[in-house]
């Protein structure tokens, strides 16, 4: 009974989907749909990405997806209670249940199966697919410890790459509109420029070099999670990492000026996540 009990506990404080649009999304890079469980804690997240591909395995083979990636590992600290490997999965399994996902397989990952990606062993792997209530596939894997002290959830909300605007059409937005904006795909609390990015940043280069008058503002934003504080120095020194890569180019400093926003300039809804997407960008403003 006692058991029973603290299995029903843990289900319960194993978020589940997420019953309420407006509630906020979790922290840390935490994924909006499955969070730790009970007295763990995050390991790591510092693979997220706004938009980056992962090998799921379906039970003969591994599947790419592309798409909004989620990517954290959880662990429990020495004197934080204990775990087994079986009891991680059981509750994992029935959280996926809840919250409707079709599990399509379940068991280790079979070590012959070389993905450069992750190292996953011989773990045990738990994969399913959900639909979000906007319609959107997500494609899940949970991969547990034996111990029961570690596990990871991995997580693709599908969606095709948005296409690179060439230096043309960039230009012919600003002067249309007075400015571009960019979804930069910004590892979580990171202002490297991602390798995805640097086609556009050429686009770029091209189109000030070809319009030598052209002055622009670089204008960074976040959405609305994480401190406000944090956020816009973020924002501000994301936009500094776009300037640096463009003078880099041979583009002169006196042309560009860097600003951070941090969320106080939405330009969509904070409450749903593709309305964050949207407000995680870089503007290009025309001067």
């Amino acid at each position: 009974m006692r058991y029973i009990l603290f299995s029903l506990l843990l289900l319960l404080t194993f978020s589940l989907f997420a019953q309420d649009e407006t509630s906020d999304t979790p922290q840390m890079g935490e994924n909006p749909w499955l969070q730790k469980m009970p007295n763990f804690i995050v390991y790591s997240f510092d693979r997220n990405r706004d938009f980056d591909s992962c090998g799921f395995w379906d039970g003969t083979k591994l599947v790419t997806k592309e798409g909004r990636f989620w990517h954290c590992e959880y662990t429990l600290p020495e004197g934080n209670g204990k775990t087994s490997g079986l009891q991680l999965r059981r509750n994992i399994t029935n959280a996926l249940t809840a919250m409707k996902a079709k599990i399509i397989f379940q068991g280790p990952f079979p070590n012959n199966i070389d993905d450069p990606e992750f190292n996953r062993g011989n773990y045990n792997t738990i994969t399913a697919t959900a639909s979000t209530k906007d319609g959107k596939n997500l494609w899940i894997e949970a991969l547990t410890w034996d111990a029961g002290d570690r596990y990871w959830i991995s997580i693709i909300e599908e969606e095709a790459m948005k296409q690179d605007m060439t230096g043309v059409e960039l230009y012919n937005k600003i002067v249309a509109d007075g400015y571009v904006s960019l979804h930069i795909n910004f590892a979580i609390n990171k202002v490297e420029i991602p390798s995805d990015f640097l086609t556009t940043v050429d686009q770029i280069v091209q189109m000030m070099k070809a319009n030598p008058t052209l002055k622009l503002s670089i204008q960074g934003h976040t959405d609305n999670t994480g401190d406000v504080k944090m956020n816009a120095k973020l924002s501000g020194d994301r936009a500094l990492s776009v300037k640096n890569e463009l003078i880099k180019n041979g583009i002169e400093a006196t042309r560009l000026t860097a600003q951070g926003f941090g969320s106080s300039k939405p330009v969509a809804d904070n409450k749903t996540e593709e309305g964050r997407a949207q407000n995680r960008r870089v503007d290009l403003v025309k001067n």
